[in-house]
């Protein structure tokens, strides 16, 4: 009778312990439990959404940067034909590094 006891405080100590473990490891993980209760194919095909999201993100971004240098472009030869070089200057940098980015 005893020994059952012991054997018993020692079984759930131990769950109390990988409760603890899956917690932290949750936590760590920012609320997920993907990495462990998932098939390789479904960690691949979030991977596969998460590159798909990403490149729809950078196009967005890259439409938008090119958008800007052109306005950026329109704005340096209005203020050249009004010969205003300084700000025609400042416009053509902020152009070259839109066009870059």
């Amino acid at each position: 009778k005893h020994r059952n006891r012991r054997t018993s405080k020692v079984i759930v100590l131990v769950i109390i312990i990988l409760s603890c473990q899956l917690l932290i490891f949750v936590y760590r993980n920012g609320g997920k439990m993907i990495s462990l209760f998932q098939s390789q194919t479904t960690k691949l095909q979030k991977v596969l959404f998460d590159m798909t999201m990403a490149q729809k993100q950078m196009k967005r971004t890259a439409n938008k940067r090119l958008a800007e240098h052109k306005k950026s472009k329109k704005q340096v030869e209005k203020f050249m034909k009004e010969g205003q070089m300084d700000t025609a200057r400042i416009h053509a940098e902020n152009a070259i590094r839109q066009y870059s980015e």
